[in-house]
């Protein structure tokens, strides 16, 4: 019975133990947007639009950064929405971002917002989607 007892206790145990291991420990607070390059600020947005592909980013002949996204409005209602593009440098810093331009975005369909930077030190960028203000 004690034999019994401590096979059970290590079988409860192991998994237990494993978790712990610190390597690829699972992450209950992860949230998919910060890999995005699109940020919806309203969470309810989040279904309505879909990414559906990138612009490669280009350097323009000053040197800034042109970014670009094509999102589709994935619902059966357009939908009146801001959007604006924050430029970051290497370290992720914010160097400069456009003002929030309102859309109308029409259901089902695609559309293209591209944008550039001031600064040439640029490395990056990302574009933040809200509610129509």
């Amino acid at each position: 019975m004690k034999k019994q007892v401590l096979i059970l206790a290590a079988l409860i145990a192991l998994p237990l133990l494993a978790g712990c291991s610190g390597r690829g420990a699972y992450n209950p607070t992860f949230d998919p947007q910060e890999r995005s390059k699109v940020i919806m600020i309203d969470r309810s947005m989040v279904r309505s639009f879909k990414v559906v592909s990138e612009i490669t980013p280009t350097r323009l002949d000053g040197g800034e950064l042109e970014a670009g996204i094509v999102i589709e409005n994935a619902t059966g209602k357009d939908i009146r929405a801001d959007y604006k593009f924050v430029f970051v440098d290497k370290d992720g810093g914010e160097l400069d971002s456009t003002a929030w331009t309102p859309k109308l975005f029409i259901r089902g369909t695609r559309e293209t917002l591209k944008s550039n930077s001031l600064n040439p030190e640029a490395a990056d960028y990302r574009v933040y989607i809200r509610p129509q203000q």
